[in-house]
């Protein structure tokens, strides 16, 4: 039945206007298909007409199919899909920043990036030879399968391949899983997984690689898919039929997986009202791992009236949020787990500041009823890039790795869906997130891991050679004291070696390591630790006539370890492995043999704690 838009409030969401003033579903049953097969067709689905076209996935081919292992040794299948097909929605026609996405909610995702229409409908095409498709991850014997599925969404790229997965060892904290957006720990704890392959576009570029045509005959070429709410369900639908023809029963559950762009995307589907739900009405998504959204978006709020027809329309900016967030609403919302990466130094002139963008998500969630859904968890020194990103990079070695963390928050979030487990609370460094009892103290800062929480340095933007935010370089406490000199004397004293001196960025601002806002001579690690102790930090502190001592440093990271795994925010292996590399380290703080075994007992007994699911 086709269903004419009328009597339709201006504010009501594309993604429910659309199906009912232009949609056609065809509902044909997904047809039982040899596995083994090379041709994935039949587990598209149902097909969609959009004004007397068809749209959706068209064909599906599986291109390499070979066996790996997980690192307990349990045998997986990894399959490469190529998938073509196409697409309906909306984008502009100017060649401004940010017009070169093609969406079908463009109320909320060019709206947001202040592109208020004209908004032109078309017909966009994507196509396996140029990349789009997926790579799915199932176990061989369904015996093996935990039931769940994960699907992972890339950031702003073209059709990036998933890789080889970083080699792991069972029984120990395995670092680097990020340069496989973490596929390797889902697989390690028994999911299906599906990383889709979508086009994008480079951070700041105005080009993608696709072509789509309106409906006044104009051809455009270069829009990019970032935010397409239909493309990501129509991979996921074709990949959950996947996978319940080859395990012999649909996933129990389905998560996601966002980075960056793939992330603000989750928020689409999360935040308008009906796209998180299928045709019978049931949920895509159980849970959502949103992982540094792009841009600090999207927020939950629609501040934009529509004006115009079906094909040609615009919006203008409203006082009034239309964004309600009902009963239904809040029932089909995915339980969201945001990870904010704090020195992702973005800002420019369109979206502001990232981080601020991201707390004000956060806040916004709360004041819309969504506490108990949703939860914010803001990472000290990391950037947008964590270290698995940036390797093989030697840049890998001065950035944060968060195998550690995702390992966790994958199981906090399955608890948290299947058994209604909460996990901690919003950690932030905005006070009015963090300080949720309103004492005047943080009780709630943000997640310093053991590298920042008891520093031998600082992390920081903009390394020498790298001239936009991304990721971070590291600058070194010194190991001893060294004369107190600023930076604009001239001369420098004899035999003081410039290195001494705290380091400039690639931009040539100021890193400042003691913040004193003057360029002098660094903090040995001592007198940081004073200062920091002087500051009120929890740990990584000393009292103005302390010594700071291998075992006092070992003691700080297993303290740390130890209350981010209580938490749930670390397993144990990544608890250990911190101990571990602490009690090797060497920070220029002498410790003889004979006292590391203690040191090595104590700081291991101490975060001996019951482990948490592996």
């Amino acid at each position: 039945m086709l269903y004419k838009e009328t009597n339709i409030p201006a504010w009501v969401p594309r993604v429910v206007t659309l199906a009912i003033s232009m949609v056609v579903i065809l509902s044909s049953p997904v047809q039982a298909q040899n596995p083994s097969s090379k041709d994935c067709s039949s587990y598209i689905g149902p097909t969609k007409t959009v004004s007397g076209r068809t749209v959706g996935p068209k064909t599906c081919a599986i291109v390499e199919k070979r066996s790996i292992r997980n690192v307990y040794g349990v045998a997986y299948t990894r399959i490469e899909m190529g998938i073509s097909g196409s697409i309906e929605g909306y984008t502009v026609k100017d060649n401004s920043r940010y017009s070169g996405y093609f969406s079908d909610v463009p109320e909320y995702s060019l709206a947001q990036r202040w592109h208020f229409g004209l908004y032109y409908h078309g017909i966009g095409a994507y196509q396996s030879e140029q990349g789009s498709g997926m790579t799915i991850f199932i176990p061989e014997s369904p015996a093996d399968w935990n039931g769940k599925m994960f699907i992972t969404v890339h950031g702003s790229a073209q059709y990036p391949p998933v890789g080889e997965l970083v080699a792991r060892k069972p029984d120990q904290y395995n670092r680097l899983m990020g340069n496989n957006s973490y596929v390797g720990l889902m697989i390690d704890q028994g999911y299906a997984v599906a990383y889709t392959r979508r086009s994008g576009t480079k951070f700041g570029s105005r080009s993608g690689s696709e072509q789509v045509t309106l409906d006044d005959g104009t051809v455009l070429n270069d829009k990019a898919y970032d935010y397409h709410v239909g493309l990501i369900q129509d991979f996921t639908r074709l990949a959950r039929n996947f996978v319940q023809a080859s395990l012999g029963r649909k996933p129990t559950h389905t998560y996601y997986y966002g980075h960056s762009a793939g992330t603000a995307l989750g928020h689409l589907i999360n935040y308008i009202p009906g796209a998180n739900l299928d045709a019978d009405g049931n949920k895509i998504y159980d849970g959502m791992l949103a992982d540094d959204a792009g841009g600090g978006l999207y927020m939950p709020t629609l501040r934009v009236v529509r004006s115009g027809d079906h094909s040609v329309f615009s919006v203008k900016p409203d006082d009034t949020d239309h964004l309600v967030f009902d009963e239904a609403h809040k029932k089909a919302f995915a339980y969201q787990i945001d990870i904010a990466h704090q020195a992702y130094a973005g800002n420019d002139y369109v979206l502001g500041d990232y981080i601020s963008n991201k707390r004000q998500n956060a806040r916004l969630l709360v004041e819309k009823g969504l506490s108990a859904k949703t939860r914010t968890y803001e990472i000290v020194g990391v950037s947008h890039s964590d270290a698995g990103r940036v390797w093989p990079s030697e840049a890998a070695s001065q950035n944060l790795d968060l195998s550690g963390i995702f390992d966790g928050l994958i199981d906090v979030l399955d608890r948290w869906v299947e058994a209604g487990v909460e996990p901690p609370a919003t950690r932030s460094d905005a006070y009015d997130l963090g300080d949720v009892n309103r004492d005047g103290r943080n009780e709630n800062a943000a997640i310093e891991l053991p590298e920042v929480a008891c520093p031998t340095g600082v992390y920081y933007e903009f390394p020498p050679g790298v001239k936009t935010p991304g990721r971070t370089g590291f600058a070194a406490y010194l190991r001893e004291p060294r004369p107190a000199v600023n930076a604009d004397t001239e001369p420098l004293p004899a035999g003081f070696d410039k290195e001494w001196l705290e380091p400039l960025d690639s931009r040539g601002y100021l890193v400042d390591l003691n913040k004193n806002t003057v360029r002098d001579t660094r903090d040995s690690m001592e007198q940081a630790w004073r200062r920091r102790g002087a500051e009120g930090k929890r740990y990584g502190v000393l009292r103005p006539n302390e010594r700071l001592t291998h075992a006092r440093y070992v003691s700080c990271v297993a303290a740390s370890a130890s209350e981010l795994l209580q938490q749930g925010l670390l397993k144990d292996h990544a608890a250990l492995d911190y101990i571990r590399r602490a009690i090797d380290s060497d920070i220029g703080i002498s410790a003889s043999q004979a006292d590391r075994p203690r040191v090595a007992s104590e700081s291991i007994q101490k975060a001996s704690v019951p482990a948490l699911s592996r």
